[in-house]
C-alpha cells in the first residue's frame, strides 16, 4: 500500500510538567509548588523526559508508514476523522477512553507511557542492596528470590 494513502492521527497530551509550565510560567514557580506540596519534582522531569522520549519513537516509527498529523487531546472534539485514519493515542491514564468517545470504526492503538515510581525505588534499593550483599538475604522465608520488578 502506498504511504500517502493512509493517514495516521497521533492524539497527544501534554506532560503534567507542561501542565505545570503553562499555569506557572517557569520551571522554578512550578518547582516552588510541587515541594510546596510535598511532592518529589524529580518526578515530573522525569516522566516528561519519557514521555518526549516514547513520543518521538512513536513518530518516528509511523512516519516510515504514512502520513502523521498531531492533534493535542483539547482539539479531538474539533477533528474530522477519514473512514480509513489510523488513530495513535500516546498518552497517560484515560486518553484513549476519551478518544475513542470521537471515532466512527477508525482503527485505535493506545500507549500509554508513565514512569513507574516504584521500579525506580526498587532500582536504588538494588543499588543499595549491592553494597550491602552480606548483611541482607534476598530470599523469602520459602527459600524463593524475591521480585525487584513489580510495580
Amino acid at each position: 500500500m502506498d504511504r500517502n494513502a493512509i493517514k495516521i492521527v497521533l492524539v497527544t497530551q501534554k506532560s503534567r510538567l507542561q501542565e505545570l509550565l503553562y499555569k506557572y510560567n517557569t520551571k522554578a514557580q512550578a518547582k516552588f509548588h510541587i515541594e510546596h506540596m510535598g511532592a518529589d519534582f524529580s518526578d515530573y522531569i522525569l516522566e516528561d523526559e519519557t514521555y518526549q522520549k516514547a513520543l518521538a519513537n512513536v513518530k518516528q516509527i509511523a512516519d516510515k508508514y504514512a502520513k502523521i498529523t498531531v492533534v493535542d487531546r483539547e482539539f479531538i472534539p474539533n477533528m474530522l476523522f477519514g473512514k480509513d485514519d489510523i488513530v495513535i493515542a500516546v498518552g497517560r491514564d484515560g486518553l484513549v477512553c476519551n478518544t475513542v468517545k470521537y471515532l466512527s470504526g477508525q482503527k485505535l492503538i493506545g500507549a500509554r507511557i508513565r514512569r513507574c515510581r516504584k521500579a525506580a525505588a526498587n532500582r536504588r534499593k538494588l543499588l543499595s542492596h549491592r553494597f550491602h550483599r552480606n548483611c541482607h538475604d534476598n530470599r523469602t522465608r520459602s527459600g524463593r528470590l524475591r521480585s525487584r520488578a513489580n510495580c
